[in-house]
C-alpha cells in the first residue's frame, strides 16, 4: 500500500480548500478511517485512490497501465464526479444518484468516509460553499444512506458513528458561530 500512498502524494497536488494542508492528506485520512473495517486490499486501495481521477491528471488508462485492477478503477470512477456538469452540487448529486441507482455500496461507504473527513474542515470554506455542504450535501447523503443501507445493521458500525458524531460537532460549531454573530450585533 505504501507505493500507492506515494502515488497519491505525487499526483494530488495543491492544498485543501481554505487551508494550507496538502490536498493528498484527505485521501490518506479516508483510507485510514476505513482501513480496519474491511480486510480486502482491493477495496482499501479504492479508498486511498478515491480522489485520484478528480484531483490529478491521471486517467483511467493510466491507472490500468499501473496494473491497478479494473474493478478498483471502476470503483474509483463511481466515486468521481462528472466535470461536464457545471454546478458543484448538481455534479456531486449526479454522482451520488448513480451510486444509488447501481446499488454500489462500496462506493457509498467511500463517499460516507469522504464526506465525514470533509466535514472536519468545511468550516474553513467560503460561506456559500459551507452552506451548500451542510444544507445540501450532508442531508442528501443521509437520505441515500437510509435508502441503500440496512440501517439497523449500519447504525452499529464505526463509520456510521463517525459520520454522525462529526455532523453533530459541525452543527454545534455552527450554533456557536451564529450565537457569536448575534452577540456582535
Amino acid at each position: 500500500m505504501e507505493k500507492y500512498i506515494e502515488l497519491v502524494k505525487e499526483h494530488i497536488k495543491g492544498t485543501r480548500k481554505g487551508s494550507d494542508e496538502p490536498n493528498y492528506q484527505h485521501s490518506i485520512r479516508v483510507y485510514e478511517s476505513l482501513r480496519d473495517s474491511w480486510s480486502s486490499e482491493w477495496i482499501q486501495l479504492a479508498w486511498l485512490l478515491h480522489d485520484i481521477l478528480e484531483d490529478s491528471k491521471l486517467t483511467k488508462e493510466n491507472l490500468l497501465d499501473m496494473w491497478i485492477h479494473e474493478s478498483i478503477v471502476d470503483l474509483i470512477i463511481a466515486c468521481s464526479h462528472d466535470d461536464d456538469i457545471g454546478d458543484s452540487f448538481e455534479r456531486w448529486k449526479s454522482m451520488m444518484d448513480k451510486i444509488e441507482e447501481s446499488d454500489n455500496k462500496p462506493a457509498l461507504i467511500i463517499k460516507i468516509a469522504d464526506l465525514t473527513d470533509n466535514m472536519t474542515s468545511c468550516h474553513l470554506l467560503k460561506p456559500t460553499r459551507y452552506n451548500n455542504f451542510m444544507e445540501k450535501k450532508s442531508p442528501y447523503l443521509m437520505e441515500i444512506m437510509e435508502r441503500m443501507l440496512d440501517m439497523d445493521t449500519f447504525t452499529n458500525t464505526a463509520v456510521y458513528h463517525n459520520l454522525f458524531n462529526t455532523y453533530r460537532d459541525q452543527l454545534v460549531r455552527i450554533k456557536k458561530k451564529e450565537k457569536a454573530l448575534l452577540k456582535g450585533k
